[in-house]
């Protein structure tokens, strides 16, 4: 069987811009193992300490000073951003600087990398820390290394910059967003454990830091290996190193079947992923047909909404040109009988008078009937209109085409108007229907969106 080595997330480079004696330094770490080594005062305690402010995101000055164990030389992240030394100077003393520490993290199996890090801002005339942020962003250090022209580190407006082309490039990486400047460390403290180390345990993390034991040569190098590697006793140490061996053989194939096992539980937990991708997305599409049912629904109801509305309201103007010609009709009958009346009574002057009367009353009639001709054609059109005979019944048609053809009579009118009454008690029969239809759809909808809502909760 062949074995596949376990991806891995592993810290490649740290980059430090004006933290304690340096102004501008990158380090490159093996995969493994790296030792720091050097005398008293020479940065060991420098780097570490960069490395806990990025890590824990924390400023506190307990988090310094655990790899020099140097209780008597207490440290901050001030006097570190102040370049301070223990003869009193300092490297950046009466002065405003930026300042950035960033490690950068790759993952050996997408070959991906993210950077984190926090940026400070000094002002000349701080005592204390004031302006600082953490940050993080896909891929490796820029080109330039957080410095901008001139050698200076970036400010907070050249960092957003930095992540804002990041993001714009990096528009397909995970759920949660890593490119970004934090507004609290808890917000950036679970997004690194979380989604950029990979559900790492702060609280464990944190005690495996402080049980960290920082080995002492006395004597120098040679006599820290003599005595730490090659005891005294030469077949004490043959022994030692047989059983040391054979432990780390059998350690080493405990390895390789736990990475193998770990590789099997890893193909599982993808294929049980895409079949959790796979349910959650044909729930989606069957509450997208629902929605896509509902308002296909709506639409539908609002048609028959509209189209009662333009009913009632033809209706309506129906009735009031029935009254209209109906006060005409009398109005014009009354008027003919009282110049039947005068025509009777009077001489020939008088007749000639009225004469002229009768000419502007038959030009009035004229224009009337005018009027009637239009109005009679509106009701053919009306009546000619698809839908119509489903609310009007045919004796009414009937009497509606004798209107029309010049029929017209009082009774007709009469029993006209009553037709369309009734038609109109029809419609509104109808809306009562449509809106018990609507209210019964509405209570439909909202069982099947209440339903929806607790299958979508988690159980």
């Amino acid at each position: 069987m062949r074995k596949v080595k376990q991806p891995k997330k592993i810290f490649t480079r740290m980059l430090m811009n004006n933290w304690g004696g340096i102004a501008h330094q990158v380090i490159c770490f093996h995969e493994y193992v790296n030792l720091f080594s050097g005398k008293s005062g020479s940065g060991k305690s420098t780097v570490m300490d960069a490395m806990q402010v990025v890590l824990y995101g924390s400023v506190r000055n307990d988090f310094l000073n655990k790899a020099a164990d140097d209780t008597k030389n207490k440290r901050s992240v001030f006097s570190y951003l102040r370049g301070e030394q223990k003869d009193g100077t300092a490297n950046r003393k009466d002065r405003d600087f930026c300042s950035q520490v960033v490690l950068e993290l790759k993952d050996t199996g997408s070959q991906e990398r993210v950077c984190i890090g926090v940026s400070f801002e000094v002002a000349r005339g701080d005592k204390e820390l004031h302006k600082y942020c953490y940050f993080s962003h896909q891929g490796g250090f820029p080109e330039d290394e957080y410095l901008s022209a001139g050698q200076i580190p970036y400010t907070y407006g050249q960092l957003q910059q930095l992540i804002q082309k990041r993001a714009e490039e990096k528009s397909g990486g995970p759920p949660v967003p890593i490119n970004r400047i934090y507004p609290t460390q808890e917000a950036y403290l679970n997004t690194v454990n979380d989604v950029i180390f990979g559900y790492v345990d702060a609280g464990r993390f944190k005690t495996m830091e402080k049980s960290a034991i920082a080995l002492r040569m006395a004597n120098g190098t040679g006599q820290f290996i003599k005595d730490y590697m090659f005891p005294r006793s030469r077949e004490d140490t043959i022994a030692a190193i047989s059983d040391q061996l054979a432990a780390y053989r059998e350690i080493r194939e405990q390895v390789e079947t736990l990475e193998q096992e770990i590789e099997l539980l890893e193909e599982i937990r993808r294929h049980d992923q895409a079949l959790t991708d796979a349910r959650t997305k044909e729930a989606e599409a069957e509450e997208l047909l629902k929605i896509l049912d509902i308002e296909d629904r709506k639409a539908q109801l609002a048609a028959k909404e509209e189209e009662r509305n333009d009913a009632k309201a033809k209706l309506l103007s129906f009735e009031k040109q029935d009254e209209e010609l109906g006060k005409s009709l009398r109005e014009k009958r009354e008027e003919l009988a009282k110049l039947t009346a005068e025509l009777f009574g009077s001489d020939f002057g008088k007749k000639r008078e009225e004469l002229a009367q009768l000419k502007e009353t038959m030009q009035l009639c004229s224009r009337e009937a005018a009027d009637w001709k239009a109005l009679a054609e509106r009701l053919r059109k009306w009546d000619e209109t698809e839908g119509i005979s489903d609310y009007v019944s045919n004796p009414t048609r009937n009497l509606l085409e004798q209107i029309v053809s010049g029929a017209v009579t009082e009774e007709h009118t009469e029993k006209l108007k009553r037709g369309l009454k009734e038609a109109f008690g029809f419609v509104m029969d109808e809306m009562e229907d449509v809106k018990d239809r609507l209210r019964a759809v509405t209570m439909e909808c909202r069982s099947e969106e209440h339903t929806s809502e607790l299958q979508s909760q988690p159980h």
